[in-house]
């Protein structure tokens, strides 16, 4: 009884290359078949207003504020952690949901452009190391 087959189950002997070939040979006669899917959906539709999001930014904000993640800065580093930057995003994106989109997007890509400027000018890994002019010398060593 237990290796018998259910009625209901459609066995054939073709092998898989060959089932895949009649499945496409199907998709392709079949002109409704695309009809179905919207090819649009491979273009980027989002612009830079709607990456903008209240919601997204509201639980950035909270998510700083967890006892969890402050308690592990204040014991990693002493203090407690600054959530400004959550902060001026949520009004960013507070303020220009009642902007229209130009606007809007004229003042979120200008607010990207004061961060990005804020992060070039911050000290990075290259402010620490300095590139060396003059090989160091017996390296690699040799035995």
């Amino acid at each position: 009884m237990a290796n018998e087959i259910p009625e209901n189950t459609n066995i054939t002997n073709e092998s898989p290359v060959d089932s895949f070939a009649r499945i496409d040979s199907q998709k392709s006669s079949d002109s409704s078949f695309m009809a179905n899917f919207d090819t649009s959906l491979t273009e980027s539709s989002t612009t830079i207003v709607d990456e903008c999001s209240v919601r997204d930014a509201l639980d950035q904000l909270f998510y700083c504020w967890t006892v969890g993640k402050q308690v592990k800065n204040i014991y990693r580093y002493g203090t407690k952690i600054d959530c400004s930057k959550q902060v001026a995003r949520l009004k960013l994106c507070a303020k220009t949901k009642v902007m229209d989109t130009e606007t809007a997007a004229a003042t979120i890509t200008k607010h990207l452009n004061e961060t990005a400027e804020l992060k070039r000018e911050m000290p990075n890994v290259l402010d620490v190391w300095k590139k060396r002019t003059t090989k160091l010398e017996n390296f690699p060593p040799e035995d």
